[in-house]
């Protein structure tokens, strides 16, 4: 059996093999649409967007008749249609540069915005865009050409020929844009850009604009707002907010007064026009995760030592730390954030909630959920006795982990502290010291398998810390000089990079290194909480420290990161939390807690995105626009007049192939009330921003 291939080079059409050839008077009907759209109603609901254009490609088939597989039906060789491919996009690539600069200037903004010849040969259904682009030239030059011809002077021939080069020229080169724009990514940028339905100019620039940003930040930056008035200096915009892209030539900043949810799949450019712009970008401190290390290599250095801006915009800088101790950047960079889940463990309360972030990992539930329940009392014993014992640190809680026998010397340190008069003095810890060590106590007079049972949970809880680099990354003092102090870090312009490998697909078995990443994340929360209740003010972080919790979902289920979306907020925490897809966030947090999320976020989607329930939601979202359309009949050659009929019809602003073939550099961008806004993202080396040089610590 040979494989015949089969070449199709145009649009997918329909052919019926028993069509005959047209009579006289069979009547045809032609849809003509006229550019002049009409704006939709805002409360109209979208029409379903149930059928996909068909695309260019290859069909393959099967025969029987025992040719070679490589043999190509349209007689062409795959070389030379490599080779003809390659040149067609060595012509499409500058012919598209150009094009996009032409964008950037007065006169081709002025078509883009002003005009309808973009916006109508852009269109995805419109099959004689070539006719709108010659429109124009046909209209100006033609005239130009046959009149004075008819009128027979001698400077008749002066203007024609001229005017007759032009417009072949001209014709040609529209010729030959349409066969490189057509099937470009640019010619869905061009219609995004130009659709009606979307934000305008003025509304971008009323609503994203930096003007307004700044002249909305003393209400949310009250202390940073005195400040600078208090220097005769004005608020910045980059103060409250980072700056993503622009729409209609207008730059879009997004806030940080609210968090940010992002739709972006891989490979769609989301680290180059997203999660870059937003490292570097961000007004204060930084935390941010990831699975890989291209968000180092590409940051440390600038956010090391500030940057510059082609404006002389001046972005201050500070120290990076590294957490990686699974060793995500083969040791460069290598960890630097001593930092131990011990810290802080001598408050019972944190004891209690990081035990119960080990025992989530361990999978265990059903009828072991008894065992898991009885485990986390002992885990949160040997936490609290480590940071109770002096220069204690989690190589001693995994030490006392490995047998009940070792975790007797956990069960002295309590029994110790619940004695002493300083120790008891606090909130009533020495009850507390005495109830967790009855559990340690009570190890000694439980049967084998009793025994036996509970110390199982606990190994599972401790099971990443069998790898030895990750004990050593970890095992920090907690009252070591040198350890990592979150509440410094709160008040400066340092930035962590949290490196971290998948969890399991399943999210369970033995702890994984992401528990760890939560742990920290949920301190950080906890002491920007304090600080924000203890400064004046509206209570809040000021500049605030910024989650940019890239691969989240990936890395670990952290429990905490819904309340920070709904409400970090008011306390000067500002996430953004980035998913391949809504489906992935729904599995983590349900649905129910997902929507919450969704609907307290400014919404960010890039393209790529095939879930076609989250696109279609995306879709009626933005409503729908209003096009009209003239139908004319005609007989045979004879059109009739008489029988024109004009009729409106809804279409999506953005259907659901659109939303999904939303180009690399674009995003779609919902926040509030506002309607979408189509932008195109400004990837950081298209900023002009410059390292300042050496970084002064403050």
């Amino acid at each position: 059996m040979g494989a015949r291939f089969s070449y199709n080079s145009g649009r997918s059409r329909r052919h019926d093999s028993a069509r005959t050839e047209p009579s006289d008077d069979t009547v045809y009907v032609e849809d003509i649409e006229v550019d002049d759209d009409v704006p939709s109603d805002a409360g109209r609901r979208s029409r379903p967007d149930d059928e996909v254009p068909a695309g260019d490609g290859f069909d393959a088939g099967v025969t029987d008749e025992g040719e070679d597989p490589d043999y190509f039906a349209c007689g062409v060789d795959p070389q030379d249609y490599d080779s003809t491919s390659d040149t067609m996009m060595e012509v499409r690539e500058p012919i598209m540069r150009w094009w996009h600069g032409f964008q950037q200037h007065g006169v081709g903004r002025f078509i883009m915005e002003h005009t309808s010849i973009i916006r109508s040969a852009a269109e995805p259904d419109n099959e004689r865009g070539l006719m709108v682009l010659w429109a124009p030239m046909l209209v100006v030059l033609l005239p130009l050409t046959i009149l004075p011809l008819l009128l027979r002077g001698a400077w008749g021939a002066v203007v024609a020929v001229p005017a007759g080069l032009a417009l072949v020229v001209g014709l040609f080169l529209a010729a030959a844009f349409w066969l490189a724009w057509k099937d470009d990514p640019q010619r869905v940028a061009d219609a995004l850009n130009t659709r009606p339905g979307f934000m305008t100019g003025h509304e971008v620039a009323h609503a994203y604009g930096p003007r307004q940003l700044v002249k909305r930040a003393p209400r949310f930056l009250p202390r940073t707002a005195a400040r600078r008035k208090g220097k005769k200096l004005p608020l910045l915009p980059w103060d409250a907010g980072v700056l993503m892209g622009r729409s209609h030539g207008v730059e879009v900043w997004s806030t940080v007064e609210q968090p940010l949810y992002t739709v972006a799949p891989a490979r769609m450019g989301k680290t180059r026009n997203f999660v870059l712009p937003l490292v570097l970008g961000a007004p204060g401190p930084v935390i941010t995760t990831s699975t890989r290390r291209d968000v180092v290599d590409q940051t440390r250095a600038m956010r090391e030592s500030g940057w510059v801006g082609p404006d002389g915009s001046r972005h201050r800088g500070g120290r990076c730390w590294v957490f990686d101790p699974m060793a995500v950047a083969r040791g460069n960079p290598k960890h630097t954030l001593n930092w131990s889940p011990i810290d802080g463990c001598e408050d019972p309360h944190i004891a209690r909630q990081r035990a119960a972030d080990l025992m989530g990992t361990t999978g265990l539930s059903g009828d072991n959920e008894t065992w898991k329940n009885v485990g986390g009392l002992i885990v949160q014993a040997l936490l609290h006795a480590a940071a109770l014992k002096p220069g204690g640190s989690l190589e001693d809680v995994y030490q006392w982990s490995r047998s009940f026998s070792a975790a007797q010397q956990a069960a002295r340190i309590l029994e110790s502290a619940a004695t002493d008069p300083a120790y008891k003095g606090l909130r009533d810890k020495g009850l507390i010291a005495t109830d967790w060590n009855m559990e340690l106590e009570e190890l000694k007079v439980d049967d084998p398998r009793m025994k036996g049972n509970k110390w199982f949970s606990v190994s599972q809880a401790f099971a990443a810390l069998t790898e030895p680099n990750v004990r050593r990354a970890l095992s920090v003092a907690h009252d070591d000089p040198d350890r990592f102090k979150i509440a410094d870090f709160l008040r400066s312009h340092d930035t962590i990079y949290m490196l971290c490998p998948f969890r399991n697909a399943d999210g369970e078995g033995p702890a994984g290194i992401g528990t760890f990443v939560s742990m920290f994340l949920t301190a950080v929360v906890e002491e920007a909480r304090r600080q924000a209740a203890s400064s004046v003010g509206m209570g809040k972080l000021e500049p605030p420290v910024a989650l940019i919790l890239d691969e989240i979902a990936n890395i670990d289920q952290w429990g905490m990161l819904p309340q920070v979306v709904t409400a970090g907020s008011g306390d000067g925490i500002w996430c953004t939390s980035i998913y391949q897809s809504r489906s992935q966030a729904r599995a983590r947090y349900g649905d129910d807690t997902e929507r919450e999320m969704w609907d307290s976020s400014q919404k960010w989607m890039l393209g790529g995105v095939s879930n076609t329930a989250d696109l279609r939601e995306v879709s009626d979202l933005l409503g729908t626009r209003q096009i009209r359309r003239q139908e004319i009949s005609h007989q045979g050659m004879k059109i009739e007049y008489g029988h024109v009929m004009e009729r409106i019809e809804d279409k999506p602003v953005l259907s659901v192939d659109e939303a999904r073939r939303i180009p690399e550099d674009m995003g779609l961008y919902l926040s509030g009330r506002n309607r979408a806004a189509v932008v195109n993202l400004i990837p950081p080396e298209r900023r002009g921003w410059k390292p300042l040089g050496k970084r002064k610590d403050r």
